[in-house]
């Protein structure tokens, strides 16, 4: 047998299992995206979001290399996230510090760093009901988007006098089926569709001759700005249309996600369901 003519080198490297933390959050700003480089080239405000304002806390006190941000679904820069906020959860890879979550503190813990997050002197990113889930778990965060609902309140505005009679009209004309074409907002980063979603309520109030307060139940996915304003057309019927008024009558001022059903983080009985 000949001798090796050359040496051989070896990198051992070792990693752990990612940690996986689920929770929710609510976000109270309207200059603020949800991820570091938002969608239509938004960035953060003075370098911030929320996926990095969640994050930076969990890799400090995991110690971890690095992390990933996963939402179910997002919300514009310009509208709020409120009620019991949006699911999500944090990927962290590479943790060096977990001990703490096999002990019987670690629910503890886990809401120090939620108290950590919310103690913000920005006042504008709140979690709550942060819990460690595994892998698989994970993955039901945005299994069957379009099937979920969600709930918007939305601040109108009509360019005619508003007769006392729209509310009732409106309420009548729900569930109804819209078609949509990909709002012209995103047209530079998704494909021209064709999209038919589910209103399933509306409720409206009226403030003044030319301003009302909308609330309304959607399908995930539902365009909600454009179904105020019909986008030019491209949303079918529009908000306008169910009140027999012209395209272009109503607009849209400010827009606030109220709920998103979801049953998150996932309760024991899931887990335990998920793990056989």
């Amino acid at each position: 047998m000949l001798s090796p003519t050359k040496r051989c080198k070896f990198t051992v490297s070792f990693e752990r299992d990612p940690i996986f933390i689920a929770g929710r959050y609510c976000k109270f700003s309207r200059n603020l995206p949800q991820s570091a480089w938002g969608f239509d080239g938004e960035d953060g405000q003075n370098g911030g979001s929320v996926g990095e304002r969640i994050s930076d806390v969990f890799v400090k006190h995991f110690e971890a290399n690095s992390s990933r941000f996963t939402p179910s679904g997002r919300e514009d820069v310009d509208v709020r996230m409120l009620g019991t906020g949006r699911p999500f959860v944090v990927q962290l890879l590479n943790a060096r510090r977990t001990a703490f979550l096999n002990d019987k503190n670690s629910t503890n813990k886990l809401q120090e760093l939620a108290e950590e997050i919310n103690s913000d002197k920005r006042k504008e990113v709140f979690v709550n009901s942060l819990s460690q889930v595994n892998s698989k778990q994970a993955l039901i965060l945005n299994v069957g988007l379009e099937e979920k609902r969600k709930i918007y309140s939305a601040l109108c505005y009509s360019k005619i006098p508003l007769k006392d009679d729209f509310i009732e009209k409106l309420s009548l004309k729900c569930p109804v089926e819209i078609l949509q074409k990909t709002a012209i907002r995103v047209l530079k980063r998704r494909p021209l569709l064709d999209r038919q979603r589910t209103i399933f309520w509306i409720k409206a109030q009226k403030l003044d001759s030319f301003h009302f307060l909308l609330r309304l139940q959607t399908q995930a996915g539902t365009y909600v700005k454009e179904f105020v304003h019909s986008d030019f057309g491209r949303t079918r019927p529009s908000l306008a249309e169910l009140m027999d008024l012209e395209l272009g009558t109503i607009d849209i001022l400010r827009l606030d996600v109220l709920s998103v059903e979801l049953e998150w983080p996932p309760t024991q009985t899931t887990k335990m369901a998920l793990q056989n």
